[in-house]
């Protein structure tokens, strides 16, 4: 089941199990990304607590390096995506769908 919501924004999951959360930050002022990026890690320590082999996926449109930093520190992110090389460029949208369907839920 594919559920869209306000946290996460998008979660799968099967049999009452959560597969995967995807958390979409589209703000483009590079200031405001560490805020972004904490607003998103309140779903990540939820999926994690529903289910340990839950996989989080983080799409933002700024990725500072200190937000790189943090993100590799707290290890709450499989995999971050930039939301515009995925809207703009179809091998990186094709490497998301491809990591998600594929290599987290399986499906393909």
């Amino acid at each position: 089941m594919v559920k869209f919501g306000s946290e996460p924004d998008v979660s799968f999951m099967k049999d009452d199990k959560m597969l995967a959360v995807i958390e979409v930050k589209g703000g483009i002022d590079p200031a405001g990304a560490l805020e972004r990026y904490g607003a998103a890690t309140k779903s990540f320590h939820h999926s994690i607590e529903s289910g340990t082999q839950c996989r989080n996926f983080f799409l933002a449109a700024v990725f500072t390096s200190e937000l790189k930093r943090r993100i590799r520190k707290d290890r709450l992110v499989e995999k971050t995506f930039d939301v515009i090389e995925i809207l703009n460029d179809h091998k990186e949208r094709e490497t998301f769908f491809m990591e998600l369907f594929h290599h987290a839920l399986r499906l393909v």
